[in-house]
């Protein structure tokens, strides 16, 4: 017990040699008990010792994931940090999911960043795995979550243009939209074709409208645009091309039907195009039957304009007669005809995993598809008191995912999906199944 201290010991080779001396040699000159002799040895070989980066390293890995996850794009992305593994060492990584996770190799400071590549229908998932240094054995448990947010968001002001031109009458109009601002932050726009413009204000949902206005003589001419948010700092470059009005082409408006019939889902879709028409007129909505009156729209600089349309399964088998008519002296006006019908299961399930192993693991169960893109999915069970609600991703698909336990193997869980914007439905079950 004695040896080994001393031996630990090393960097106080000095000290411990001079208590050597004295133990040995001075102990019996002086008549020091040898039992003092071991307290003196002991003392000096619990100093406190030099620092080593071994000494002080800690005995856990640490990760550091990703705030907002990872953005599910099919792109290979840096999702998790993993520190305090010894300079050079392998990391395995390893899931209780069906995955597999290549090694990394740490850096000279014992790092390693771990990338990871998801689908877009994977964006609501989440990845447990645990990390382990195959030298040391530390360990971390850490979890990768899938995000269906574009970092790009983070730097870039959305611009989305509302009519291809800016009408060149002297009338201020909105000629794009701009999203992703902070809400209620002043936008500077600069631009080197003007010598200078009036910020304007985001709304409480961080979206800007921008209007211009110009005069005939302009036609043709374009103005480059900057818009800066001043606390986010975001930005976004655009275009803006001035048109003077121009008169319709000689003849009547123009109707192309685009679903006749049409299916009343709750969603809402162009039923229509309409061509011909006066550029940015005012347009007039006359449907029978109907129950409420339409609200009026407007064309584009291009003389263009869509038709939209909403209904439910009430109105199943119902014909409507819609008049469009233009605001102006001439007083010009197109009537068109459409139906309606419903479909009685427009969507469908894809199952994943049938039965489904209770470990206790949340994964993906199934994914269901035909929904309304973006619309709010419930789920409803007899089994179960509680499951989340789900959004659908832009082409109408969610992935469900679920969990169970080893002493819920057997249950079979009744599930019944419902749209609610569509209304579309489906059930299916799920059956847990031993690990």
């Amino acid at each position: 017990m004695i040896v080994g201290p001393i031996g630990v010991m090393r960097i106080g080779v000095t000290s411990i040699g001079v208590m050597k001396i004295v133990s040995s040699r001075t102990a019996r000159r002086f008549a020091i008990p040898p039992v003092a002799a071991m307290i003196a040895v002991v003392a000096t070989s619990c100093s406190p010792p030099v620092s080593s980066d071994r000494a002080t390293r800690q005995d856990q890995l640490t990760v550091s994931t990703t705030a907002e996850g990872v953005y599910c794009d099919g792109v290979r992305r840096p999702a998790a940090e993993v520190s305090g593994a010894e300079p050079g060492e392998t990391i395995e990584f390893v899931s209780p999911m069906p995955i597999d996770i290549g090694d990394g190799t740490a850096d000279e400071t014992g790092r390693f960043q771990l990338s990871w590549r998801c689908d877009p229908l994977e964006s609501q998932l989440s990845w447990d795995v645990t990390a382990t240094g195959s030298r040391s054995g530390r360990s971390a448990r850490f979890t990768i979550a899938g995000s269906d947010r574009d970092p790009l968001l983070d730097r870039v002001l959305v611009h989305e243009p509302t009519s291809d031109f800016a009408l060149c009458d002297e009338t201020s109009r909105t000629v794009a939209r701009l999203s992703n601002a902070e809400p209620n932050e002043i936008v500077a726009l600069t631009s080197p074709d003007v010598d200078s413009i009036a910020p304007t204000f985001a709304g409480p949902n961080g979206e800007v409208a921008i209007r211009w206005t110009c005069s005939p003589d302009e036609d043709g001419r374009d103005w480059r645009i900057t818009a800066t948010g001043g606390s986010s700092d975001r930005s976004a470059e655009f275009i803006i091309t001035g048109q003077a009005p121009r008169p319709a082409d000689p003849g009547d408006i123009v109707v192309e039907i685009v679903e006749d019939p049409f299916v009343c889902d709750r969603g809402r879709r162009p039923v229509a195009r309409l061509t011909n028409l006066t550029p940015n007129a005012t347009l007039e909505f006359v449907v029978s039957p109907s129950d409420e009156r339409l609200r009026p729209g407007e064309a584009g600089s291009d003389g263009s304009s869509k038709v939209f349309w909403q209904c439910d399964r009430r109105d199943e088998g119902t014909t409507w007669e819609l008049t469009v008519t233009e605001a102006t002296p001439a007083r010009r006006s197109a009537s068109f005809v459409f139906g309606s019908t419903t479909l009685e299961s427009p969507v469908m399930i894809e199952i994943v995993e049938d039965p489904f192993v209770c470990d206790g693991a949340a994964r993906r169960f199934a994914v269901v598809r035909n929904f309304v893109p973006r619309e709010a999915i419930d789920f409803e069970s007899p089994q179960s008191e509680a499951i989340r609600q789900g959004r659908a991703d832009g082409n109408g698909s969610l992935a469900v995912r679920w969990s169970c336990t080893a002493d819920q193997a057997g249950t079979v869980w009744e599930v019944t999906a419902t749209g609610a914007t569509s209304g579309a439905s489906l059930s299916f079950t799920i059956t847990g199944s031993a690990p």
